[in-house]
This record gives structure tokens, C-alpha cells and sequence, in this order.
């Protein structure tokens, strides 16, 4: 019966060993999250795919009446490796996500706030910093992957926009978002004057939600940060 007894012992000492050891090394193997919380500007975009769905290793973004955005007018056609225009197109967007309500969009400014509880709100900072919490964040991979879940008007359940490779400094993150959302087509109705809104129906047909008709293409990027 002793003999059993100590047996016993032995082997749960022998499973408590193992589940320290393999704990200790699983937490020395990880690297605690960064403190990256604040309030930041795109300060660059860089193209590296302007369609990432398509079977081309790396594509031109091509908006229909795209200058629209950039107060101009006609079709664009952004070679990839072009940075001045692809910031300008990407700054539309998460402009366009800021809870801002002035008619006038030209005279929206905005920030991303990365909140310390891990939420995500952007910040209309033209408008006296009326902010709204869209969504959350998380630090991955041993900081080297932002994932950040959004929510947006143009689909039912909220996105998910990775930056890859990240580099994190007290003043900046860089890194590769994989899929960011873009429109197609950036022209306006001319029946009420409003740009066309990403992810809506190009037909106007509310019914027909086929990926080919849906105002909205996913572009991937090199992008800057900059904490302000």
C-alpha cells in the first residue's frame, strides 16, 4: 500500500514539474504587450497592392473618378510603390470614419485614438474632439501584428484590418496593413449631390450584394503612424 501510495506521489509530482516547466517556458518565450496606446495620424500610405482579391501579385489602384476624392476631377490609376497619392486616398477613408458633422468634409480633421482598455475611437478634432468608439485592438505575435476589429457602415459585422511587421517607437508605428477597404468608384449622384459610399450597391439595387457590385475593393500598404 506504501509502495502505491509514494507511486502516486512520484507521478504527481512528476505532471506538476512538467506543467511548471512548460508554463515558465511559454511565458519566457512571450513577449509582453507594448504600451501603444494614444493618439495618432497617418503621416504616410504607401500602394503595395491596389487589389489584393485579384490574381495579379501586386496591382495599380484603379478608382473610377477617384480625383474626386482629392477635390479634382476624373479616373485614377495609382502605380504601386506610389506613396503621395495612395496617403491622400487612405486619409479619405479613415476621415470618413471620424463621428464629424459639418457638411463641408473638406474641413474634417480627425485622429485614431488606441485606448488604453484596447478600444478604438476616432476623433473628430475639427469639431471640438467629438469621438466614437468603433471598435477594439490587440498587440500579437510578439508585437509585430496590430489587429484591429472596426466596425463600418458598409458591412454588417465589424472588419478586421491586420498590420503586419509592425516596428513600434515612442512616436510612431510602421507596418503592412493586408487588407485595407477602398472604393471603386468615387463619383457622385447627381439626383442628391453625396458621393457614392463605400460598400454600397453600384446598381442601387439593395438586393443585389454580389462581391462585383459592391462599391468597395481591398488595397494592401505600407503605412506610418505618427503618435501626436
Amino acid at each position: 500500500m506504501k509502495t502505491t501510495i509514494m507511486k502516486t506521489k512520484q507521478l504527481l509530482l512528476g505532471i506538476a514539474m512538467i506543467a511548471f516547466i512548460a508554463t515558465s517556458c511559454k511565458k519566457k518565450d512571450e513577449t509582453p504587450a507594448v504600451d501603444i496606446s494614444g493618439m495618432y495620424s497617418l503621416q504616410s500610405a504607401t500602394l503595395v497592392d491596389g487589389n489584393v482579391d485579384d490574381s495579379n501579385d501586386a496591382s495599380n489602384l484603379v478608382i473610377s473618378d477617384g480625383l474626386y476624392l482629392l477635390g479634382l476631377q476624373g479616373d485614377v490609376d495609382v502605380p504601386t510603390g506610389e506613396a503621395q497619392v495612395t496617403t491622400g486616398f487612405v486619409d479619405a477613408v479613415l476621415r470618413g470614419a471620424a463621428p464629424c458633422t459639418n457638411t463641408d468634409v473638406t474641413t474634417w480633421t480627425y485622429k485614431v485614438d488606441l485606448k488604453s482598455d484596447g478600444k478604438v475611437a476616432f476623433v473628430c478634432t475639427s469639431e471640438n474632439d467629438a469621438s466614437e468608439d468603433l471598435g477594439t485592438y490587440e498587440l500579437q505575435n510578439n508585437n509585430t501584428t496590430l489587429n484591429m476589429s472596426i466596425k463600418v457602415s458598409f458591412s454588417p459585422i465589424p472588419i478586421t484590418i491586420t498590420i503586419t511587421d509592425i516596428k513600434i517607437t515612442d512616436t510612431t508605428i510602421t507596418g503592412k496593413v493586408e487588407r485595407f477597404p477602398m472604393l471603386k468608384h468615387a463619383f457622385y449622384d447627381l439626383a442628391t449631390g453625396e458621393l457614392m459610399p463605400i460598400g454600397a450597391p453600384i446598381d442601387k439595387d439593395p438586393n443585389n450584394l454580389s462581391p462585383d457590385n459592391l462599391n468597395v475593393q481591398y488595397l494592401s500598404a505600407t503605412i506610418v503612424l505618427e503618435k501626436k
